[in-house]
């Protein structure tokens, strides 16, 4: 029986169960599509996933694999159970922007209590070695708040906004800062370029960020809603790296 998840995502439980248990048994449970952000084993007949919410008007799937590996004559027996994952389609939605990023880079800026605080870039337009852009196109910005891990992957979950605290799995609006009388672009906003070089920058006031990891790197899919009104939809799905030095 598939588990079956709603578009808006959620938590379901999958039921495992082990038939003739030995004694060195392990029982895991593996996913390797985006949008499943979770998996947990909790005991030996049941596990924990959890789906990000389908931003998009078509059904899903994936595929979830349970594994049983126990010893046998010194040698790792595994075996594996195949369980199909299902998600509903989402309504259908106008983005007003949309941006098929094609590049994006991360860097670390600080860290506290066990949460980092992680600077991304996402652009639709070509970067050369020195890393300018070819315009038209959008840069986005997110900067975002994750548990603290130093390998260097974003860490995978559904991030709302920020209510300027230091809560995980959240991202900072945009906001502009007086320093010493020249203003400052923080948080999380866009910057729109035209063709002749012209840029205008938009700040981000509420959304959210989904973060996956899977066969092809990162997925990081953005819906932000923007402070002129219009939304913005901003998909990648690649490598990406987070700079830890600071």
């Amino acid at each position: 029986t598939p588990l079956e998840f709603p578009a808006e995502g959620g938590r379901l439980e999958l039921p495992v169960s082990i038939s003739n248990p030995v004694r060195d048994g392990k029982v895991d449970v593996l996913c390797y599509a985006p949008w499943i952000i979770d998996i947990t084993v909790g005991t030996d007949t049941v596990a924990v996933v959890d789906a990000a919410r389908n931003m998009d008007p078509y059904v899903r799937e994936a595929q979830i694999v349970v594994t049983y590996t126990y010893s046998r004559n010194y040698k790792d027996v595994v075996l594996e159970m195949p369980v199909k994952a299902v998600q509903s389609a989402a309504g259908d939605t106008d983005w007003g922007i949309e941006v098929d990023a094609v590049y994006a880079d991360a860097a670390f800026l600080s860290e506290s209590d066990g949460v980092m605080d992680i600077k991304m870039v996402f652009t639709d337009m070509e970067v050369d070695e020195q890393g300018k852009v070819t315009p038209p196109g959008t840069i986005l910005y997110v900067e975002a708040l994750m548990p603290f891990d130093m390998s260097g992957a974003p860490v995978p979950g559904q991030y709302g906004l920020n209510a300027m605290d230091n809560e995980p799995f959240t991202f900072f609006p945009g906001q502009v800062e007086d320093y010493d009388g020249t203003p400052v672009t923080m948080g999380s906003y866009a910057v729109f370029c035209d063709e002749d070089g012209g840029t205008g920058t938009v700040l981000v006031a509420d959304g959210e960020m989904i973060i996956g990891l899977g066969f092809d790197g990162a997925s990081v899919d953005c819906a932000f809603v923007l402070e002129d009104g219009r939304s913005l939809r901003s998909t990648y799905t690649g490598s990406i790296y987070i700079d830890m030095q600071y």
